[in-house]
């Protein structure tokens, strides 16, 4: 009996050792395990292209830090093999689209399935806009027949109905404003013809925090559909990764 019990002692602490190897085969994955997930990518209309997967740079970081980096094949599909349990960023590029982040992402202990580890649910990523801003011009003080401040944007290529142009109002007070810097941001729009009117009621200018009187500058940008709009946590900015760059100075208007 004495020999069966010290047995039965040796076995239990074999199994609560601490697996040193990262989550490798055999392990009980107490410190480290897999971590693995996959993406769909999207054309700026909002098209999926299915075969657009391959060679997305997907990097996890701790704080600052770049603790692991996988590149998606065709599958879309990336992993880690082993890295420690904790709280990640994960960053995700390619020279095509804007980098995107997702914060706080919980790499834990999988007990149902320790050789699966975390699974991260499918990231979704768009491609930079290719609506290129042409020409905004103040085209009046009314917006849809009320008061307001009206604008006639063009944009190149051609919008049409099968091929909306998407774009987005950079709003701010001084002639400065731009993408990197302003006050607030509209949500998504879209044109379906060029040279059309855009812009804002009095209601959407209180909205904004907007005061009659006030002097405003707005800048308008193409993003694409599939925005990846994420927010930054050390300056709580919202970032808009897939802005096309190319586009005209502000117009500045005053608020009815």
């Amino acid at each position: 009996m004495l020999i069966f019990n010290l047995l039965i002692l040796t076995m239990l602490s074999a199994c609560t050792k601490t697996d040193s190897g990262g989550g490798g085969g055999g392990g009980n994955f107490t410190t480290k395990g897999p971590l693995s997930g996959s993406v769909v990518v999207y054309d700026d209309k909002g098209n999926q292209n299915a075969d657009d997967k391959a060679g997305i740079k997907v990097e996890m970081l701790s704080g600052a830090t770049v603790v692991a980096t996988s590149l998606t094949p065709t599958s879309g599909k990336y992993a880690f093999a082993s890295v420690n349990y904790g709280s990640y960023t994960l960053r995700f590029s390619r020279n095509d689209m804007g980098t995107y982040e997702m914060y706080n992402i919980t790499h834990q202990y999988n007990a149902a399935n320790p050789s699966l580890g975390s699974l991260v649910s499918t990231v979704q990523l768009g491609l930079l806009s290719t609506t290129e801003v042409t020409g905004l011009v103040n085209s009046g003080s009314t917006y849809n027949g009320v008061p307001g401040a009206a604008f006639t944007l063009s944009v190149s290529p051609d919008p049409s109905t099968n091929s909306r142009a998407y774009f987005r109002i950079f709003v701010g007070t001084d002639s400065s404003v731009s993408k990197d810097s302003y006050g607030t941001a509209t949500e998504l729009r879209s044109l379906i013809s060029n040279n059309a009117t855009i812009g804002f009621t009095k209601d959407d200018l209180t909205l904004l925090g907007l005061t009659s009187g006030q002097t405003v500058y707005i800048r308008v940008y193409g993003d694409s559909f599939q925005a990846n709009v994420y927010t930054d946590p050390g300056s709580g900015k919202k970032v808009y990764p897939n802005l096309n760059g190319k586009t005209v100075p502000a117009v500045s208007f005053v608020v009815p």
